[in-house]
């Protein structure tokens, strides 16, 4: 029997988000002792335990995330995505831009290709099944009976074609 979607399979069960029994003694104990565990940690740091320091560290204080300057290339708006794609290339090579930016540049610019792939392949498709009166299945079907030959019917009782 299979479960109804958001229905538990054991409704006496432990509550969501509850913790174990070995999770909450374990809570309980660092709760007495936090402040003791912090102290010996910020004491071994001083003392020079780079283990020590790096958790400290990463505590106190949130990581650097580098933020590049916008790159503004005059041969980019207007042009295609090969044109694009080259003038990337010709400021890397003439040093207008770092490799990591024109690599960067490089993405977005691939990414966009497959996005207007993807819209034409859409675009061509509901232009396909505009002509056939439906979807690609029911061009297949005006096929077989066009050719006045019996629409062929699974064979494995799957609902799905499979080897017939």
């Amino acid at each position: 029997m299979a479960f109804e979607e958001g229905e538990s399979g054991n409704p006496a069960g432990r509550p969501k988000g509850s913790r174990n029994r070995r999770n909450r003694l374990l809570d309980e104990a660092l709760d007495k002792e936090e402040q003791g565990i912090i102290d010996k940690l910020v004491e071994k740091a001083k003392g020079g335990d780079l283990s020590a320091i790096g958790i400290v560290a990463d505590y106190r204080w949130t990581k650097c995330k580098v933020q590049a300057e916008p790159v503004e290339l005059a041969g980019m708006i207007g042009t295609t995505l090969a044109e694009q794609a080259q003038c990337v290339t010709a400021a890397m090579a003439q040093g207008e831009i770092t490799t990591d930016e024109a690599s960067a540049m490089m993405g977005v610019i691939s990414a966009q290709a497959r996005i207007i792939k993807v819209d034409e392949l859409e675009r061509r498709l509901s232009k396909l099944e505009g002509r056939t009166g439906g979807g690609p299945w029911q061009a297949l079907r005006s096929d077989w009976s066009n050719s006045k030959r019996p629409i062929p019917t699974p064979t494995c009782g799957s609902s799905v074609m499979c080897a017939m």
